[in-house]
């Protein structure tokens, strides 16, 4: 169906703690190249003009995007989001609602950030993490964790090991 609209440009508003390990799929069944993807940036959302955000990404609003950030492709950032300084945010992560995110920080591809989680400046979040609502992450998160609590401790890993 959508190959039949040729002139067409789309958004990608899939997201939730439900399906973030399977966005990229998802979105790689409609058979669309990158391009067809449309960026699209609220008009009230911050962004340095050193920050680089990817193809298909979408920014809601109020969100503050510093220097030096580089967002991946097909990246879900809802309202009331902060990315501090030299912050990385692999392709087909989800950042929540109210998600504060310190400098130097890197989010893996596919990873899922909680409403109001908070991660501290120079931690990394390997590949397809959930970080859970209200989670404060103080140190790495290695690949496929879930995470929650203040401080945030390994739950279990995905396909709950």
């Amino acid at each position: 169906m959508v190959r039949e609209m040729p002139g067409a440009v789309f958004v990608n508003g899939i997201g939730s703690p439900r399906s973030y390990r399977d966005k990229r799929d998802l979105i790689g069944r409609l058979g669309l190249d990158l391009e067809r993807f449309t960026t699209v940036i609220h008009p009230s959302a911050v962004v340095s003009p050193s920050a680089t955000v990817g193809q298909g990404t979408v920014v809601l609003a109020n969100c503050t995007i510093c220097a030096d950030v580089r967002i991946g492709n097909q990246v879900m950032i809802l309202p009331n989001c902060v990315l501090g300084h030299d912050t990385s945010v692999g392709d087909y992560s989800i950042l929540a609602a109210g998600v504060a995110v310190s400098g130097s920080v890197t989010i893996g591809r596919s990873c899922y950030l909680g409403a109001g989680a908070s991660v501290r400046d120079g931690v990394s979040l390997g590949d397809e993490t959930l970080l859970g609502m209200g989670a404060v992450l103080v140190g790495d998160a290695s690949t496929g964790s879930v995470m929650a609590g203040n401080p945030a401790r390994p739950r279990r890993r995905q396909g709950g090991q």
